[in-house]
């Protein structure tokens, strides 16, 4: 019997080994995935010397289209990342800022229910640290960023380990050096013509099933004032900005509301913070939570206004 545990273990230990050595492969396709959000990561490095970096999720890259703020003069850059919140923040900050010569004047910081949310920094499903310029394991990631994602640990070493399958056994793909040239043209920005439906939210709303059980976590908010501190001591300025959001509150439920409207107002008495004022109707989402592009040109004209009023944004 102690034999057969023995054999178990050493089985158990070498395919853990096995899996976490493969998967060091997982993110060989950077230069050649058609993934947006890996393909702005890699890019970075040609948008040196900004006026603003704007840092979000997927609402920040369908919402905000630097197009408008080059029609003004002001150069700017669209690293929104799917899922991304307080614990992806940082690493794609960071890794943005050892990428350039010359850090950005400003860097504009998504705030939105979403972000504090169950559904974010989704680790297994956007890996997204493996990608950047200066990638980040999954074990660093979680020792350093986020110890509650231990318990996926499993799920992320497998999902890891797959992906380098993937990726090895893809030798017919051509790696592209020069990064997509589409998200290049666009800076980050991913435009869409679609047009929120009812139809359509009801076939997704089982995505947002967990939404109303959420409980607003304070080490997050934590986080986030940590990391805008961290920009102040680097003399990079700091505004906070929300995007219009269609249906997605009522999602939440109202204590959650009510916890992020007070830590809003905390960010309020001491950064300047873009709200939500643009009242848009349905027409101008794509979906239940996601501005298309005729609403990425209301929203970020409106920024593009509320900077006019506050020109010291863009000096150094």
């Amino acid at each position: 019997m102690k034999r057969l545990c023995l054999n178990l273990l050493f089985f158990f230990l070498l395919f853990t080994l096995l899996l976490f050595f493969v998967g060091k492969f997982d993110n060989i396709d950077k230069l050649s995935s058609d993934n947006h959000n890996i393909q702005k990561i890699q890019l970075e490095s040609k948008f040196d010397s900004l006026d603003i970096l704007f840092i979000g999720n997927s609402y920040c890259y369908s919402g905000i289209n630097p197009a408008y703020f080059d029609s003004v003069g002001i150069k700017s850059y669209n690293l929104g990342i799917a899922t991304a919140g307080p614990k992806f923040y940082p690493l794609l900050v960071a890794d943005y800022l050892t990428t350039v010569k010359q850090a950005p004047k400003s860097i504009f910081i998504l705030i939105s229910p979403m972000i504090f949310s169950s559904k974010a920094d989704d680790i297994i499903n956007y890996p997204i640290h493996r990608y950047l310029n200066q990638p980040v394991s999954n074990e660093e990631y979680i020792f350093f960023n986020d110890l509650n994602s231990v318990k996926n640990y499993p799920k992320i070493l497998i999902k890891s380990f797959t992906k380098s399958l993937v990726n090895l056994f893809s030798v017919l793909k051509k790696a592209k050096p020069e990064g997509n040239t589409a998200m290049a043209a666009s800076k980050g920005f991913v435009a869409s013509a679609d047009k929120y439906s009812l139809k359509n939210e009801l076939k997704n709303k089982h995505l947002y099933a967990s939404l109303p059980n959420d409980r607003l976590d304070s080490e997050k908010t934590k986080e986030l004032l940590d990391l805008a501190s961290g920009l102040e001591q680097k003399k990079i300025k700091v505004v906070f900005y929300e995007l219009p959001s269609n249906k997605l509150y009522a999602y939440f439920s109202l204590n959650y509301i009510t916890d992020y409207n007070n830590f809003k107002n905390q960010l309020k008495g001491k950064y300047l913070v873009i709200s939500d004022n643009e009242k848009l109707d349905e027409t101008y989402f794509r979906d239940m939570d996601h501005l298309n592009t005729a609403g990425a040109a209301v929203s970020s004209k409106y920024i593009i206004e509320q900077i006019k009023l506050n020109p010291g944004l863009l000096k150094q």
